[in-house]
């Protein structure tokens, strides 16, 4: 059965991806090495996201500071457990969703609040499909601080929110609840049915 956790790692469920993306202004020519270092941490990250590989981020996080708050206001501080929490979605016979595509776009480049710290943020456009061929597309937006670690930049904090009044994924995940809601109820009357027959054929004899 679905649950609040299936779909904050669902609406999340662009987490990463969208962390270190940014715009295609022209960078200055102070930071130009390090907006071009968080490009290729983009491109990893979308490839991670959309082929359903996290494992590839495992260097990638500041593991020390990270941390997620999803839009239903759910917060990992461990990769790991995000990870393995994201993966139950895609496999096993509980399995929510079939295939993600994340489409990240940046507001502005990044802004460097500190030599080795960064914070970047935008919208991202993600089509789900769900394990029974229902496709969804939502938008939601997102804001990212990046960390230089020994020369490296990091995932460091991550933050996503939704338009709770207009939000097609929540709505499907909600009618997908209503008929296994509507589906047990209708089990349920079969078996009282055949109970109630089985007793007056009892008395009856």
């Amino acid at each position: 059965m679905l649950t609040k956790n299936c779909l904050s790692a669902l609406l999340l469920s662009s987490l990463i991806l969208t962390a270190p993306a940014f715009a295609e202004d022209k960078p200055s020519a102070k930071n130009e090495a390090d907006h071009t270092e968080l490009r290729a941490l983009k491109d990893l990250c979308v490839k991670a996201m959309n082929d359903n590989k996290l494992e590839l981020l495992n260097d990638q996080i500041d593991a020390e500071h990270f941390t997620v708050i999803t839009v239903s206001n759910k917060k990992f501080t461990d990769f790991d457990k995000f990870k393995a929490h994201w993966d139950s979605l895609f496999s096993g016979d509980k399995a929510l969703i079939k295939k993600v595509v994340m489409k990240p776009t940046p507001d502005a480049l990044t802004e460097f609040l500190a030599p080795g710290v960064g914070i970047c943020h935008g919208i991202s456009e993600d089509t789900y499909t769900f394990a029974d061929g229902d496709v969804r597309t939502m938008k939601i937006r997102w804001t990212c601080v990046v960390r230089k670690v020994k020369g490296k930049w990091k995932l460091t904090k991550i933050h996503f929110s939704a338009d709770v009044l207009e939000n097609p994924v929540l709505e499907g995940v909600k009618g997908k609840i209503y008929q296994a809601g509507g589906a047990g109820a209708g089990a349920g009357l079969l078996v009282g049915l055949i109970l109630l027959f089985m007793l007056r054929k009892k008395s009856n004899d």
